[in-house]
C-alpha cells in the first residue's frame, strides 16, 4: 500500500542543538489539526463494519486496497457520492494516508475521539 501526502505541511531539519522532542510535538499538533473539518469541528471517528481485513475502494490509488476493518477512520465532511458512498481517511503517518469510498452501510459510528 502506498502512502500519499494530502496536506502541505513543512517538515522541519533536525539540527544537532535543536530540541526534536519540541519539533515532534510541533509536527503532532499540526497533524491533529487536520483531523478537523474547515470549521474547526473534530471529524467522526468510524470502523468498518466486520472483522478482520477487507477490500475498499481507495481513491488515491485507483483500485481496491486490503485494509483494516477495526482501523480509526475518519468520515470527510464531503458530499456523498452518486452511489451513496462516503468518503473516508485512513491516516498511517502524521498526515499521510489512504482516501477511501465506503457505502454507508458498511460503516460503524464510534463517535468522536
Amino acid at each position: 500500500m502506498s502512502k500519499t501526502t494530502f496536506f502541505d505541511i513543512d517538515i522541519p531539519s533536525f539540527g544537532a542543538n535543536e530540541d526534536i522532542e519540541t519539533k515532534f510535538n510541533d509536527l503532532a499538533k499540526k497533524a491533529a489539526e487536520y483531523l478537523k473539518s474547515k470549521t474547526g469541528n473534530l471529524l467522526p471517528v468510524v470502523h468498518l463494519k466486520g472483522q478482520g481485513l477487507g477490500y475498499y475502494w481507495s481513491v488515491t490509488e485507483k483500485k481496491l486496497v486490503l485494509l483494516p476493518r477495526r482501523a480509526e477512520y475518519y468520515i470527510l465532511p464531503w458530499e456523498t457520492d452518486e452511489k451513496g458512498k462516503k468518503y473516508l481517511f485512513l491516516p498511517t503517518l502524521l498526515t499521510n494516508g489512504t482516501l477511501l469510498k465506503v457505502l454507508e452501510d458498511d460503516i460503524e459510528y464510534l463517535g468522536f475521539n
